[in-house]
């Protein structure tokens, strides 16, 4: 069955905030506490979470889903003219500078439920939010990802991002070492 992308509206925060619930941690890397996980999930990927980003004009939120339902498989989100990490501490390459002229949106979420991976259903949902940047004027996307999630790391290297920073992420009391990856259009 081929799956449909669709924009999330006002209402699918559920939605969403389940799909965070099923993926999430699959994402986390090994040993990672999974209280401190679905707390992050309950707290940061709530539905009423999800219901503020779809309201604020900035997020936008994309859904792979079985076409005619709202039973989704995958979801994206996108912020739109986000500063490559605003407020986190970076490290960057000095061989791949980061331009602070450039507007770039930001993958905050890509998440796809585990029976659709490998079903070229990510790289769709990119493919969707390159294309909804562009049309909007953002010269490229930049995200984090953890350095031990080889199988995203390899997706978005696949996918013509590289790395050119890293970072960190808190969650619960732990320090998670990500790479900050640019895609430029």
């Amino acid at each position: 069955m081929t799956l449909e992308i669709l924009r999330a509206v006002h209402g699918d925060g559920a939605v969403l905030h389940a799909l965070a619930e099923e993926t999430f941690l699959d994402a986390c890397p090994p040993g990672t506490d999974t209280a401190v996980a679905a707390a992050y999930v309950a707290n940061e990927l709530s539905a009423e979470r999800f219901e503020q980003w779809l309201e604020d004009g900035r997020h936008h939120i994309l859904l792979l889903v079985e076409p005619g339902t709202r039973r989704s498989a995958a979801y994206l989100v996108l912020v739109a003219d986000e500063p490559v990490r605003a407020g986190v501490p970076v490290t960057q390459d000095a061989n791949e500078p980061l331009d602070p002229e450039a507007t770039l949106w930001f993958v905050s979420k890509l998440y796809v439920v585990r029976e659709s991976r490998g079903s070229g259903g990510a790289r769709r949902l990119l493919e969707a939010g390159k294309s909804l940047a562009a049309d909007a004027g953002a010269s490229g996307l930049w995200l984090t990802v953890n350095q031990h999630n080889l199988r995203a790391n390899t997706f978005y290297e696949r996918n013509g991002f590289r790395t050119v920073a890293t970072a960190e992420f808190m969650m619960g009391p732990k320090v998670h070492d990500d790479f900050v990856k640019v895609l430029r259009f």
